[in-house]
């Protein structure tokens, strides 16, 4: 049986609240900066937003959503140069609405940077692993780095090009 929405948001907003600064992030925040430089960033997922404050050094504009603003209804009156998407998509329910909208949410030939595990977490209430085909209709992959930090830890980082 599949959770219900508001259990979902409910143990991503309790999570959030205790995340702490993890290896990932740093490998996230070294790879960022020059693709966000000077930019317009809409960030989907930002959780407790620490990503998104660290970006704010390099982005003299990012926006951070989260949870309670549903990216497969979310609306902004302005198109980004980027969005970033970190360890989100294996958490959705209608992935390919999600990567609708957020290609709508992206300006022509901006970016889309993704960063999701590679492995299912058992203690996540959903996880679905997101193959990268699936991906390819954000647009032209443009670069790729997989990265481990452990045997359970694996993580794919892309960038697309939206078109």
């Amino acid at each position: 049986m599949e959770p219900s929405s508001d259990y979902i948001k409910d143990y991503y907003r309790k999570r959030s609240k205790k995340m702490k600064v993890s290896a990932r992030h740093l490998k996230i925040l070294s790879l960022v900066p020059p693709l966000i430089a000077n930019r317009s960033v809409l960030d989907v997922g930002c959780g407790n937003r620490f990503i998104t404050t660290c970006m704010s050094i390099y982005a003299p504009s990012i926006k951070g959503i989260d949870i309670d603003d549903d990216i497969l209804t979310y609306k902004s009156d302005v198109q980004y140069d980027v969005v970033t998407c970190f360890d989100v998509f294996e958490h959705l329910t209608n992935l390919q609405k999600a990567l609708d909208n957020i290609k709508n949410l992206c300006k022509a030939n901006g970016l889309i940077i993704v960063n999701q595990p590679e492995m299912i977490d058992k203690k996540q209430p959903i996880d679905n692993i997101v193959p990268i085909e699936k991906l390819m209709c954000l647009g032209k992959l443009v670069y790729l780095e997989n990265y481990r930090f452990s045997k359970q830890e694996f993580y794919n980082f892309m960038v697309f090009q939206c078109v």
